[in-house]
């Protein structure tokens, strides 16, 4: 049970630092999209994308916290049924 709990977490993690990756780009791009053409012409979807991709920065920005809680919850629990056990 631990143990998948563990991969439960890792995957948030994995899941998350996708994300970030993601989101990241987006913004390092600015008005671009990733074919290389201005999006300047239409500023509103530009400006759409930007937003959502700040939002989004935050929004797996939680969810890594989370899974690394997770992680650290069950490595705790593993320790105590160690314990429990030897």
């Amino acid at each position: 049970m631990v143990t998948s709990v563990l991969g439960s977490g890792v995957e948030g993690l994995s899941r998350s630092r996708e994300g970030l990756n993601q989101s990241a780009k987006t913004i390092a791009n600015g008005g671009q999209s990733p074919s290389g053409e201005s999006l300047l012409a239409s500023s509103s979807s530009s400006d759409d994308k930007m937003l959502s991709a700040v939002v989004d920065l935050t929004l797996y920005e939680v969810q890594f916290k989370a899974s690394a809680k997770v992680i650290a919850t069950a490595d705790e629990t593993l320790g105590h049924l160690i314990d429990e056990t030897v």
